[in-house]
């Protein structure tokens, strides 16, 4: 099973105007003061770090540090405090500079614009490097972020008077101005649609686009940026308030009340149902005097709601849950500042290269563990401390027994990562071809097991479970029982008594000892000279028998015919030749001869005197 991830802390501070705002890195959530943003304002983001540590904040005009100090060069940005979704920021994925979009209002142009901020510069305090530039113009106020495919994420906006969506990829490279263009849904060809709010699911595959009292429905590829129109219903009469639930089932926004226009309704749409107008379930009737400004995914997966009168923030406890059991609370929080009519809640910052991306399973896939032996789960991470689902705390934990096991990974004090994994040892004991087989007199061999498998391969190709083999060699067999498979190799030899223990006749031209020894080891020897030793030395020609006993008890028995050639090769004493006389020379070997005026054969006439010789090879030998 996968990671799942219990804190991230991007998101972990919301600033409102009116000062107040809300700390998720407690338990349960409070709601704390001292925002710079004493002013209303509807756009609203706030950037914290892994670890839940507020960076900065932004109204879309102004930018703010963690001591709520305008940062250096961080006033008049080019976006507006009225609009609904005015102003995000994310940090360049692979990079410690934070990328800050700005749009104004319908009032205004509708243009977009980016600034870099190095929050690292003035010593913490922060620094806008680059300022207000121009990206687009003639858009909506809705804008949000969406991750992509784990190195990029999409900054989606979308144009006025039409019906197009411009999707900007932001990689290691910043943002790339030519936008992937999706020409899907209804067009937006008057002025109140410009108020228009999206939301975007956890999954990052689905968006809604609330204008026109109505909401849209759009599926959104983020491998490339693209949008499809899926289907559009009735409900919703907000402009501001609309938002997913975290496992993206349901949707919630708010219906003006039909018995009093000032009070509005929460309600939540199934959107797997066959007809999501008819799914409608009211969570709260007349709950919210004056409308709803603000509705968001909280890091901790609830919902939370800013009325725009009211001095409290609401909560839906449950959001993932169907109709009342969400678990809707209308005074969850109290905001004494009772200023939240001033905007919208956080629009969400989304990262690319979030710590989880750098953070793999250190589990592998649930498997069924093809071995007996304990399967060793290694965690070791940089800066974590582990808790085991057996409440150990190491870093290694061994498996030797069947079950689900998980472990946290706490890293660096605040990013809790939870990891699973079922594990299923094999029944079977894997296979034995047994001891390597040596077969005395033997001309085959049966090859197989005991146990039943559901498949088998053989090194031959067979795939019987056994096999007949008639020669010596390595033999392997393969099984598999479902997702197991198991290999074992046996080597088989196979011995005759009529093995040659000698290389071949030996046959020597002198009187010198002949030594015999077998070219196969033994551990018993017996000579026909009835000499038991591994070698003996003979002087005579004759056959020698051995018989021998191998260290794997076979019995083999060899003959070598051994030549001992002592000839002797005499043309006589010297001899004085006469005028008009010959000598005739010759032997009685047998063999090739070779005499010293070239002659092969076997005898030579003399005519002329002088010094003759002759050389004769027979087996194997040379005379002279």
């Amino acid at each position: 099973m996968g990671a799942v991830v219990f804190a991230q802390g991007e998101n972990n501070n919301w600033l409102f105007g009116g000062g107040g705002g809300l700390n998720f890195n407690t338990t349960p959530t409070e709601y704390t003061e001292g925002s710079a943003m004493q002013h209303s304002t509807f756009g609203v983001c706030a950037v914290s770090d892994k670890c839940g540590n507020l960076l900065f904040y932004s109204d879309g005009n102004t930018v703010w540090n963690k001591e709520h100090l305008i940062i250096e060069n961080g006033q008049n940005l080019k976006g507006s405090r009225s609009g609904a979704q005015t102003v995000v920021s994310t940090r360049i994925p692979k990079s410690e500079i934070y990328i800050l979009f700005t749009l104004q209002n319908q009032d205004r142009s509708g243009m977009l614009h980016y600034s870099l901020l190095d929050m690292q510069a003035e010593n913490g305090k922060g620094l806008v490097i680059e300022k207000n530039v121009i990206v687009e113009d003639n858009l909506t106020e809705g804008m949000v972020l969406i991750e992509g495919d784990g190195t990029n994420l999409w900054l989606l906006v979308h144009d006025r008077n039409s019906d197009r969506f411009f999707s900007y990829s932001i990689t290691e490279n910043g943002i790339n101005t030519n936008p992937v263009i999706s020409a899907v849904g209804p067009m937006l060809d008057s002025n109140v649609n410009f108020l228009s709010e999206m939301n975007v699911n956890q999954q990052n595959d689905m968006v809604t686009n609330l204008f026109r009292r109505a909401v849209n429905l759009y599926e959104f590829n983020k491998l490339n940026g693209t949008l499809k129109y899926k289907n559009k219903f009735s409900g919703g009469q907000g402009l501001y308030a609309v938002c997913f639930s975290p496992n993206g089932r349901f949707l919630y926004t708010y219906e003006t009340n039909q018995d009093n226009s000032r009070f509005v309704d929460l309600v939540q749409f199934d959107l797997l149902a066959s007809n999501i107008d008819s799914s409608k379930v009211v969570l709260q009737a007349r709950g919210f005097d004056g409308g709803i400004l603000g509705i968001q995914r909280g890091p901790d997966g609830k919902i939370y709601i800013n009325n725009e009168l009211g001095p409290y923030i609401s909560i839906i406890h449950n959001p993932d849950a169907k109709g009342l059991d969400a678990n809707f609370e209308l005074q969850a929080i109290f905001a004494p500042s009772n200023n939240l009519l001033a905007g919208a809640l956080q629009n969400l910052v989304v990262v690319a290269d979030s710590p989880l991306a750098e953070l793999e399973s250190p589990f592998p896939k649930d498997t069924i563990l093809c071995t007996t032996s304990q399967l060793t789960l290694d965690a070791t991470t940089d800066n974590a401390t582990y808790l085991w689902s057996d409440g150990t705390t190491s870093a290694i934990k061994e498996i030797d027994q069947n079950g689900q096991y998980w472990l946290e990974r706490n890293v660096e004090n605040c990013l809790l990562i939870r990891d699973t994994i079922s594990v299923s040892f094999s029944q079977n004991q894997g296979i034995e071809l047994g001891e390597d087989i040596i077969s005395c007199n033997e001309t085959s061999s049966i090859l197989g097991l005991t146990s039943t498998h559901d498949n088998y391969l053989w090194s031959t190709g067979r795939t019987d479970p056994t096999i007949e083999v008639f020669e010596s060699g390595l033999y392997w067999l393969e099984t598999s029982n479902g997702t197991c498979s198991f290999r074992d190799t046996i080597e088989v030899q196979f011995i005759t008594n009529q093995q040659e223990l000698f290389v071949e006749d030996i046959t020597v031209c002198d009187e010198s000892p002949v030594v015999l020894e077998s070219r196969i080891a033994g551990i018993q020897y017996n000579w026909s000279t009835t000499e038991t030793t591994a070698s003996i030395q003979v002087t005579e020609s004759g056959m020698y028998t051995l018989e021998l006993l191998t260290e794997e008890g076979c019995l083999i028995s060899d003959t070598v015919t051994v030549t001992i050639e002592n000839l002797n090769l005499d043309l006589g004493g010297d001899d004085i030749l006469c005028p008009d006389d010959s000598i005739h020379l010759s032997s009685t070997i047998n063999g090739d001869y070779l005499w010293s005026d070239g002659t092969i054969d076997e005898s030579i006439t003399i005519t002329e005197p002088g010094q003759y010789w002759l050389e004769v090879e027979t087996l194997n030998c040379l005379y002279t």
